[in-house]
């Protein structure tokens, strides 16, 4: 396990654990709410021998212990930066998925210059251009955590893939409830995320300042953050571009993975696409 203290505003306690997936250019993955780095591996697999992927879980998820108190996405932000540095990696790629992508946001804005490019997932923006999202309150999350496990796992994956999924790729549809299950978040920590989603929108994010290049990936299905938030992000960030994938939820980049993985290599490798359609 790979650890580091957080050098500023150290009220919580971040002591996350990371796995190392290849050897190659770094890239940081910031995971999505309530998700473990384990949403990340069968890509960061696909890719691991031009990329060293680090691959952190966040407080209370995974193999990480909690925060102990409440935390702001910029003290997480800052963390993962000077773990990087800790870690020797002056220079990095970043990826955040979904929730992971408001945290990248403020690690762009606290720390843009140490970051090569950067891979959006499934994401919005706290900005006044770009329409809200529907978000579970805590009365919603505790509700969730009375249902028996393997129900509330399913009934979560049912909102957030496409339909077609199952039928298309039955053993990778299992493969996630099975992850999704293995890996079912501590309520405590759950909570605290979500608190931390609340603040991040309480104000706006000045997108207008990430001159980073970034690629914003969705799925053209996608229910929970629909497709168009990439094209509103996409309009106010200065350096920006985006690839749908077709028939695609949420959860698009383990339903299209081999599809996903190619749109970052391609990105990474400095191959900056206009705005474009994974078939």
């Amino acid at each position: 396990m790979l650890t580091s203290p957080l050098p500023v505003r150290r009220s919580p306690h971040f002591d996350l654990h990371i796995d190392r997936i290849g050897r190659g250019e770094p890239v940081l993955v910031i995971p999505g709410f309530g998700c473990g780095n384990w949403l990340f591996k069968p890509i960061a697999r696909q890719l691991q021998p031009r990329y060293s992927f680090l691959l952190p879980d966040l407080p209370g998820m995974g193999a990480s212990p909690d925060a102990g108190c409440d935390y702001s996405f910029e003290q997480l932000a800052d963390h993962c930066h000077f773990l990087m540095q800790r870690l020797g990696h002056p220079r990095y790629h970043l990826i955040g998925i979904s929730m992971g992508g408001f945290i990248a946001q403020k690690l762009l804005l606290q720390h843009g210059e140490a970051v090569a490019s950067c891979v959006l997932l499934a994401t919005t923006a706290a900005h006044e251009t770009i329409e809200a999202i529907p978000l579970l309150d805590e009365t919603q999350l505790h509700a969730m955590y009375q249902m028996e496990p393997a129900a509330m796992v399913r009934a979560n994956s049912e909102a957030t893939v496409h339909p077609g999924f199952a039928q298309r790729d039955p053993a990778a549809y299992q493969l996630l409830l099975d992850q999704r299950l293995r890996h079912v978040a501590p309520l405590r920590s759950l909570l605290r995320q979500r608190r931390a989603v609340a603040r991040y929108f309480e104000s706006p994010v000045p997108l207008h300042l990430i001159n980073n290049p970034v690629l914003l990936l969705t799925g053209d299905a996608d229910r929970l953050v629909p497709t168009q938030h990439a094209t509103q992000l996409a309009d106010q960030l200065p350096n920006a571009s985006v690839t749908r994938f077709a028939e695609s939820d949420h959860w698009f980049f383990w339903e299209r993975h081999h599809e996903t993985a190619a749109a970052i290599a391609t990105f990474l490798a400095g191959d900056k696409a206009t705005e474009s359609q994974a078939e």
